[in-house]
């Protein structure tokens, strides 16, 4: 790999893990606030982000059996699976993005 497309690369997974994270902090500060709350709560926050998250992940995968070179799914489901704290599959979505746009650019 030449070192432009390597460096691109790099930079693409440094704002993808830095987008991840930021969907970590949110999902920690969403955690924190439902613990204040009554832990009998129906549809506490930290609920509400996990069944959001669940279905968003469901249509990411959705999304990727209609079009499995669609990169920015790849790295949107990376984002979900980070964020629900599933970091070996996130890294998995992650390094399919990056074989994707490597394979574009040598197109």
């Amino acid at each position: 790999m030449n070192e432009a497309k390597y460096d691109k690369a790099n930079r693409m997974y440094t704002f993808i893990a830095v987008l991840g994270i930021t969907v970590l902090i949110f999902l920690i500060l969403v955690s924190i606030a439902s613990a204040e709350q009554s832990s009998n709560a129906p549809n506490s926050g930290s609920d509400f982000a996990k069944n959001f998250l669940g279905n968003k992940l469901k249509n990411q995968n959705e999304t990727l059996q209609i079009n499995p070179q669609n990169e920015n799914a790849w790295v949107t489901k990376g984002d979900i699976l980070s964020a629900l704290i599933k970091s070996d599959e996130a890294v998995a979505a992650y390094d399919k993005a990056i074989e994707i746009k490597l394979y574009d650019s040598k197109a």
